[in-house]
């Protein structure tokens, strides 16, 4: 009976020794894809000062009831380039007061260093701006 159970220990042993390294790869792989998922575009790109030169409130049309805060802007980079955001909204005032925050704002625009044209503009920097216009 001694044997089985030092069979069994033994058997226990060598999986512990091999599922306690994998999993450790595991989550090391695990961690460093979620890292680079979790990246957006624009993270390593360049940035330049924009100016905010349109900010309207639209409608969504159909089954889509939301209020959308579109903001036209450009930069320059080599040459004038222009890009458009769009942020959603439940209720129009909350629409309205985005646009009117950021409507003749400078912006802080990434683009990518391949093609200038690609800009990204991060939502917390937006949001930023929106805050500080609150506090006026």
């Amino acid at each position: 009976m001694s044997t089985n159970s030092n069979d069994s220990m033994w058997l226990l042993e060598k999986l512990y020794s091999a599922v306690v390294p994998i999993c450790t790869l595991g989550i090391i792989f695990f961690a460093f894809a979620f890292r680079k998922w979790k990246r957006t575009p624009g993270d390593d790109w360049c940035v330049v000062e924009g100016r905010v030169q349109q900010a309207k409130v639209i409608e969504g049309k159909g089954r889509d009831l939301g209020k959308y805060g579109v903001i036209a802007y450009s930069y320059f980079v080599n040459e004038y380039q222009s890009g458009e955001y769009t942020r959603s909204f439940l209720r129009e005032d909350s629409a309205t007061h985005f646009v009117s925050a950021l409507k003749d704002k400078k912006i802080q625009v990434h683009y990518n260093p391949k093609n200038p044209a690609i800009p990204n503009l991060k939502e917390d920097k937006l949001e930023r701006l929106v805050l500080a216009d609150k506090d006026t």
